[in-house]
Formats: C-alpha cells, sequence, structure tokens
C-alpha cells in the first residue's frame, strides 16, 4: 500500500514566492516513494497565488496531488486546523508525515521524507519537528509562563539577525528540546490524532506550537530541531495587511499574548507541578 504524506501550506498573497515554495516541495521530495500531497489553504488571498497553484500542478508528476482550501482571512493557526480536517476525511491513523509549511518557506533539502522517517525510528518516542527553533518555558514568580534558552537551526532568521543568543542546531543535526516552534515542522499522523489538533482558543496570536508540545511532552512524547535545508528569508515575510498598525495594535498584540500565556499555565498547572519536582 502506498503512503500518503501531506505538506500543509498556508497562503496569503505571496504570488512571487508561491511558485518557488511549490518547486521546494517537490524538490525535497522527488525521491519520496509515498503520495505526496500539497494541501494549499488560500487564507484570504486577493492575489494571482492560486493561478500559480494551478499552474504548477499541471507540470507535476502523477504521485503529486494538489488540493485547494479557502479560509477567510484567518489566523494561520485556524487555517492550518482546516486543513487537517481536511486530511481527516481522506485518512485517520497511520504513518503518515505531515508537514506544515508557510508562504515564506522554500525546502531544499532532498530525501527529506527518508531523513525524518529515520529520525523517528531512531527516537522511539519523538513526537514534533521543527527545522527552525525551540525553546524551553518555565513559570515566573507571578505565575506567568515565560521563554528561556532558545535552540534554533543554522537556516532560521536569528542567524540572519546576527543573534547570538541562542544555541545553534547545524545541518543534519538533530536535538531535542522541550518546545519547538515555527515553520517548517513535522509530526506523523498518527501522533497528531492522539493529542490532537491545534487549540483554536489560542488565536489570533498563537502560542499553539508550545501548547501542542506541552501536550505531547505529557504524554510522553519528546521533541527537537532538525537542521533540514530550507530557506525563508527575514524579508520575505509581512505581506498580511496589520489593520490598526502603531500603537492600539502593539496594545492589542500585547494583551493577547500576555492572556495566551495565563491560558497556556493555567491549562498545563500539572504539566509545571511536575517540571519542579
Amino acid at each position: 500500500m502506498i503512503k500518503n504524506n501531506y505538506y500543509i501550506i498556508t497562503i496569503h498573497n505571496k504570488e512571487d514566492l508561491i511558485e518557488k515554495v511549490l518547486e521546494g516541495v517537490q524538490f525535497s521530495t522527488k525521491d519520496s516513494e509515498a503520495n505526496i500531497h500539497i494541501v494549499c489553504v488560500l487564507d484570504g488571498c486577493t492575489d494571482n497565488s492560486e493561478a500559480i497553484i494551478d499552474s504548477v500542478a499541471t507540470t507535476l508528476p502523477e504521485n503529486y496531488i494538489v488540493h485547494r482550501l479557502y479560509e477567510d482571512d484567518v489566523h494561520e493557526l485556524l487555517s492550518l486546523n482546516s486543513a487537517l480536517r481536511y486530511i481527516d476525511t481522506i485518512e485517520q491513523g497511520g504513518e503518515s508525515l505531515i508537514y506544515f509549511l508557510q508562504d515564506d518557506v522554500v525546502l531544499e533539502e532532498e530525501n527529506l521524507d527518508a531523513l525524518i522517517e529515520y529520525l523517528y525510528q531512531q527516537e522511539k518516542n519523538l513526537g514534533y519537528i521543527s527545522f527552525r527553533c525551540g525553546l524551553s518555558t518555565d513559570i515566573d514568580a507571578s505565575g506567568v509562563l515565560f521563554e528561556h534558552s532558545f535552540l534554533e537551526s543554522e537556516y532560521g532568521h536569528w542567524k540572519q539577525l546576527d543573534l547570538t543568543h541562542f544555541l545553534e542546531v547545524e545541518d543534519k543535526q538533530f536535538g531535542i528540546c522541550e518546545i519547538v516552534i515555527k515553520s517548517p515542522t513535522c509530526i506523523k499522523k498518527r501522533i497528531l490524532d492522539e493529542v490532537g489538533h491545534f487549540d483554536e482558543k489560542l488565536a489570533p496570536f498563537g502560542h499553539d506550537d508550545l501548547d501542542l508540545c506541552m501536550r505531547l511532552n505529557t504524554a510522553g512524547y519528546v521533541n527537537g530541531i532538525f537542521g533540514a535545508k530550507f530557506t525563508s528569508k527575514v524579508d520575505w515575510g509581512g505581506t498580511r495587511e496589520i489593520k490598526n498598525q502603531g500603537k492600539d495594535y502593539h496594545k492589542q498584540y500585547d494583551r493577547i499574548v500576555f492572556r495566551n500565556k495565563l491560558y497556556l499555565t493555567e491549562k498545563h498547572k500539572e504539566y509545571y507541578a511536575s517540571k519542579r519536582k
């Protein structure tokens, strides 16, 4: 039976990049023995992205299946969950790999599926993998979650910004980390089915990866950073229009981030209690 692997791409007005993103998926999977499902979530797109996707789809080999989903201009977390619900209609459980990409991530790692499968074979309790970065968390004296001990692959943004406050995972290296964040990420479908999709109460400003990792850790899994090659330049991001930019926006952002940290502290209080033992 031929295996299915899924590459979810959330897309919002990146017509200048989307062809490269799709080509990156094909380059990284051209030797895969699986059917490659590219699930494109067109999240409030108003540009030419869909037409470009349609054009690229006609050039792909038969084992590549392009799916188009349509969402309003919503937070990425909600778009990812819509794709996961769609994948659930195709299959349940199993050893399929699910990759989470954004429309500014170009994969450049040959034999990616085989490399990831090898990681899962080597680390029997492996849960969630990021190719970008990770961190540790704790609760401060006032009862609020905080992040520390950052770890990033050599292909991430922090290195581009010449920041040095983190450890680095080099090419093809793998490092265990409490929490992994940021696209590109990957998880096996059976594991995600076990712990559940992203928590939509965290929208619109996230911490969804933190929550997923805590649930995985509680269930006995470990997470890690893998130095798979990709390109995602800092200046590629930021096409989504932000309403009320300036002080009002930043006040709203800071308020919701603080709310989410309190929410996670309460939701995972037993998790943090066990960490202190």
